[in-house]
């Protein structure tokens, strides 16, 4: 099975900062892009390893969460980590600096999904461009982590074996081409 989803690099701000991935992560509007643009056909992953023994459930909340509350949650969690609103524009209390992050694409198939999350994302105040590499370009910068945030994602086995050190792995988050992407 192969497990896609955004991929934010942690080697770098404000990625390294779980409680931003985490706002970022809950405003994903899965259930809108699952109608919308591919016809209520996709399954919702909540598991590296889905159906197998290995699948450790993630926690979920009960029901359905409006995107609106997902978004004021969103908010707290940013705001705690000094990603303030000023202006309509989501910036760092400290530096000033703006939320501007590039997803990178390889496919332009794949445009559709990162474009909503990209409009989610600017209710929050936040800038996410959309970048379509050709495979060869998209490939050189995954390889050496040259991103922000990636679609992209893993395959996965019913029996997980080594590959798991190169997707996961402290060693493998500085080892260059090593698929351990988030960092």
């Amino acid at each position: 099975e192969m497990v896609r989803t955004f991929i934010p690099n942690t080697r770098r701000v404000p990625f390294n900062d779980i409680a931003v991935r985490r706002a970022l992560s809950n405003v994903f509007d899965f259930d809108w892009v699952n109608k919308n643009l591919y016809a209520s056909m996709l399954n919702r992953t909540t598991s590296v390893f889905p159906n197998t023994d290995l699948s450790r459930t993630a926690p979920t909340l009960e029901g359905p969460v409006p995107l609106r509350t997902r978004l004021q949650q969103a908010d707290t969690l940013l705001k705690s980590s000094g990603w303030v609103i000023k202006n309509s524009i989501r910036v760092n209390a400290k530096t000033g600096i703006p939320f501007r992050f590039e997803i990178l694409l390889s496919s332009a198939g794949d445009e559709k999904i990162a474009l909503s999350f990209a409009r989610t994302l600017k209710k929050l105040g936040i800038t996410a461009r959309t970048r379509t590499l050709d495979t060869a370009a998209f490939r050189d910068r995954i390889n050496t982590y040259d991103f922000d945030m990636i679609f992209y994602g893993w395959s996965s086995t019913l029996s997980p074996g080594g590959e798991q050190a190169l997707y996961w792995g402290c060693k493998a988050a500085s080892e260059p081409g090593r698929f351990n992407y988030a960092g």
